[in-house]
């Protein structure tokens, strides 16, 4: 692999978070000066390479990882970093509630389209009760009220007529 030379005008910026018994400290890298790059024409519209190195510290334990993206815009290093955190926000918190609430991970469907189907049918049941519920917390609670209970579960079903089926 070719090193960058040192005139690649790298921009650096760094975040430190405190909370939750934690310390994350979040290194981002970024350079829009991609002249050096000798593969840049296989991917087409490449503007920027970003490094972030993420380094956690909670109790005694010190974890530290880099995780390295490509895009096809011009960045500075806080409108990355924010852009990528908000990206795996959204991702983790879709993650946790489909592994946790609807207990995705632990499906046996493998057979033709079931994984999918099923995938699909439990987005959509998120959303019908997301909507029901007006946010995220409570939705495992929710669900359970729908299996018990007919009306909740009429209820819940009844706002698939009243919302638009590509928002899905």
């Amino acid at each position: 692999m070719q090193l960058p030379p040192e005139d690649t005008h790298c921009v650096i910026g760094t975040t430190l978070d405190k909370g939750h018994s934690r310390i994350d400290e979040r290194k981002v890298v970024v350079t829009n000066k991609l002249d050096w790059l000798e593969t840049r024409e296989e991917w087409v519209g490449i503007k920027s390479m970003i490094e972030v190195t993420s380094k956690r510290i909670c109790s005694s334990q010190t974890s530290c990882e880099k995780r390295y993206y490509i895009s096809s815009k011009d960045w500075g290093p806080e409108e990355a970093g924010a852009a990528i955190r908000s990206h795996w926000s959204i991702e983790n918190h879709l993650h946790w509630c489909m592994d946790v609430v609807f207990c995705e991970d632990a499906s046996l469907a493998n057979a033709m389209h079931a994984a999918e189907n099923l995938a699909m049918f439990r987005r959509m049941a998120q959303a019908l009760i997301q909507q029901d519920v007006g946010g995220t917390v409570g939705i495992a609670k929710r669900r359970r009220e729908a299996m018990w209970d007919d009306t909740c579960a009429l209820r819940i079903l009844g706002r698939l007529f009243q919302m638009d089926i590509k928002s899905f």
